[in-house]
This record gives structure tokens, sequence and C-alpha cells, in this order.
């Protein structure tokens, strides 16, 4: 009898160039031409050990690059614990046929589809999953084209969820109808600890409808980083922010310390990874200065 595999902890493949054609020759001697992401799936398909953990950030999988992990998921990587597929190049097509994998999946706990085109489509496909799905503990939606058609299936989604504890929704099109629904979950949510909603489109209704469930649930907690409001000091309590309009972010889950910062641009540079700083923006993870300089 095969003894079973041992689990890798950990498949970090973010810096491996995915801008070329892989020449792939068969046993008949036939040579055939993979597209980068094909080749990078089929090497993990065949991985030994089997990863628990697979960070796939910046690769340009596309939706047929998320067919086929979502194929892999019901398979060969049945096992894994935590997923990255931020910034993938995955539309609503290619997210929906992952939300189908994560819907039977049953070890999964965290999953970051951060800056892709998700959409309402797509985010209707993880709220459907994640009602069978019970292993879930955090997904991230972050910029990802979700309106409120989304945000309210989301919405049902937690009424019914008991795994669920952070869901990370900020830098979307959510206006208040969606902000509204959502805030009507969020009062009777038993399991959800972490909700982020910053940097949406809903305005003083969507605002006090979420001031109100974050009060009614206090054990529910918008993962705001404080010194942003509070004049650096990192103090008080975030749920009174919900009362005025959010800041504009100015990078995708880049920490706001100097000593992070540095670190990222390190490891994108040496990766050969570059992101974008907006023309109006100073310091990674600091919002721009407001036009009267305060």
């Amino acid at each position: 009898m095969q003894a079973a595999m041992p689990d890798q902890p950990e498949l970090d493949v973010r810096a491996m160039r995915d801008d070329s054609i892989v020449v792939v020759e068969a046993d008949d001697g036939r040579q055939s031409a993979w597209p980068a992401w094909k080749h990078l799936l089929e090497d993990i398909s065949i991985a030994n050990p089997v990863p628990t953990s697979l960070k796939l950030s910046y690769k340009n999988l596309g939706d047929a690059g998320a067919c086929r992990l979502a194929e892999l998921l019901g398979s060969r990587l049945s096992r894994l614990e935590s997923l990255d597929l931020s910034c993938t190049s995955v539309g609503s097509v290619g997210a929906v046929a992952v939300a189908k994998a994560v819907g039977a999946h049953k070890a999964l706990k965290t999953l970051d589809m951060s800056s892709n085109a998700v959409a309402d489509t797509g985010a209707a496909a993880f709220a459907l999953a994640l009602r069978s799905n019970s292993s879930l503990e955090s997904l991230s939606l972050h910029a990802c084209l979700v309106g409120d058609r989304g945000a309210r299936d989301l919405a049902d989604m937690l009424g019914v969820n008991k795994t669920l504890r952070t869901l990370n929704l900020r830098q979307n099109y959510i206006a208040d109808e969606g902000a509204a629904a959502i805030a009507a979950a969020l009062r009777a949510s038993p399991t959800l600890a972490v909700l982020d909603l910053q940097s949406n489109s809903y305005r003083a209704a969507g605002r006090k409808a979420l001031s109100e469930a974050y009060d009614h649930n206090r054990r529910v907690q918008p993962s705001v980083p404080l010194s942003w409001h509070t004049g650096g000091g990192g103090g008080g309590d975030a749920r009174s922010t919900l009362a005025k309009a959010p800041r504009s972010l100015v990078s995708v889950d880049i920490a706001s310390s100097s000593s992070s910062s540095s670190a990222a641009a390190s490891s994108a540079n040496a990766s050969g990874l570059q992101r974008k700083k907006p023309a109006n923006a100073t310091t990674l993870g600091v919002p721009p200065p407001s036009p009267g300089g305060t």
C-alpha cells in the first residue's frame, strides 16, 4: 500500500515569469505551444508534496486558467487551505468556476480574489457557494467591481453561513441599497468578525445603516487602520468614522508603515512586478491630503 504524500506548507509562484509561451514536447515527439498559465498549473497539478497554501497573485491566469484551477480544487488540490488569486486577470466566468469549486471544497479556509473583474455575477456565485461551504473563514472581493446586486446576494448568504469570519468588500461600487442589505445581515450574523466596506459608492443613508448595524453587533469590526481617521494616533472607535464619507485608498493591501512599504517595493522589484502609484499619492498606504491641506 502506497504511503500518503506529505503536504507542502506553501507554494508561492508569484515571482515566476508569466509572459512567455512554453513549448511542450509530447512522448511521440510532437510539440505544442502552451500559454504560461497552463504550464504553471500543470506543474502544480503534479507538485510533490501537495501544497496546502498556494499564492498565484499577479499570474495572468485569466478565465481559462481559473477554470482549470477550479478543476484542480476538486481533485489534486482538495486539501488546499489558502488560495491567493489576487490580480490574476480573472473575469466573472472564471470567478463562477472557482466559486462552484469552493462550494464543494472541504478544506479551504482563506480565498483572496482581490483586483479581478468578479462583478455581480461572480459575487452571486460566491454567495451561493458559501451557503453550502462549511470551511471558508475569509473571503476577499476587494476591488472586484461588485455592485448592489452582488452585495444583496452576499447579504442573503450571511444569514445562513456559519463559518465566514472575514468579508472584504473594500473599493467596489456598492451604493446605499447594497450597503443597507449588508447592514441588515450584519445585525444578525452569528459568526462574522470583520466586515470591510470602505471606499464604496454608498452615501449618507448607507453610512447610517452600517453605523447602526456595527453599534448593534459590536462583535463585528470594520477593517480600517484607525490612524487614517484619528490624526495618526491610532486610538478611538472605528465605528464613529462610518458617519463620515470614506476616503480613497492608495493601494491594494499594502501596509502603511515605511518598513512594510519598503519591503513590498523590494519584493516587487526583485520579481519584476510594479504597482502603479496614483499621481496624487505620495506615500503608499496613506490617503492623499485633502485640497485644503488637512
